[in-house]
């Protein structure tokens, strides 16, 4: 989907549900890609938190991906560890690049790396 395409569907989607005007974002599965964060920033987002730390979740992924990518080709692991991977624990925020989701940039929309990959990830281990 095109960068004009997407900010006007957020606009729409927002507006068609009452959802107000919200200030913070994480996409699905972590795949926010430059259009996406551009069509954030176009349409006032102040915060995203899709960069996500693979190298926690690559042990569970691992595990669960011996059968999903039999059946997947493992896709969501395949885009993440692709997309994130200089997305580490000490990882800080930053205005990240139209062009590289990863590298600081122009846009107006904070990334806010998800360094803990979330707890329903993690072992107690």
């Amino acid at each position: 989907m095109t960068l004009d395409r997407q900010d006007v569907l957020i606009e729409w989607l927002l507006d068609q549900h009452g959802l107000g005007t919200p200030t913070s974002f994480r996409a699905g599965a972590w795949m926010a890609e430059e259009n996406l964060l551009q069509a954030l920033s176009l349409t006032g987002f102040v915060a995203e938190s899709s960069a996500l730390n693979t190298s926690l979740i690559s042990e569970e992924w691992a595990d669960f991906g011996t059968l999903y990518a039999t059946q997947h080709n493992n896709v969501l692991w395949s885009w993440n560890a692709e997309h994130w991977d200089q997305i580490d624990a000490t990882s800080q925020p930053y205005y990240p690049s139209a062009t590289d989701a990863q590298a600081p940039g122009d846009l107006s929309v904070l990334q806010l790396p998800d360094n803990g990959a979330l707890v329903d990830c993690l072992g107690t281990e």
